[in-house]
């Protein structure tokens, strides 16, 4: 499952401000083989005010820390006011679907506020 974390704790970052956030997906295993986002071939996290600017980042785009957090960097200028929103999708190797891949979408809304 994919998750997110920032270090702005009063949730609130202003407009013109670059943030960075984590990405961080747990490992997932197909038979023997454990996928996580360092080996996976690609995955891309769009962030998005409801209703608004989005900003696509793949995973070539961001910075790997471990083989489960990427962090991902962002200019709120780029994304507008509002509540902060991501998609998480990735394409994991499965045997049991026509393309061997399994492709997945988890929606995350954060509770982090542009101002």
């Amino acid at each position: 499952m994919a998750t997110y974390s920032n270090k702005n704790t009063d949730n609130v970052i202003h407009l013109g401000t670059d943030f960075k956030m984590n990405v961080h997906m747990d490992p997932v295993t197909n038979g023997d083989v454990v996928y996580n986002l360092e080996t996976l071939e690609d995955f891309k996290c769009t962030f998005q005010i409801k209703n608004g600017n989005s900003v696509i980042l793949h995973k070539n785009d961001m910075v790997p820390i471990d083989e489960d957090n990427y962090v991902a960097p962002l200019d709120s200028n780029q994304l507008g006011v509002g509540v902060l929103c991501m998609v998480f999708e990735v394409d994991i190797p499965d045997d049991d679907f026509n393309d061997s891949l399994r492709h997945e979408v988890v929606p995350i809304t954060t509770n982090i506020k542009i101002v």
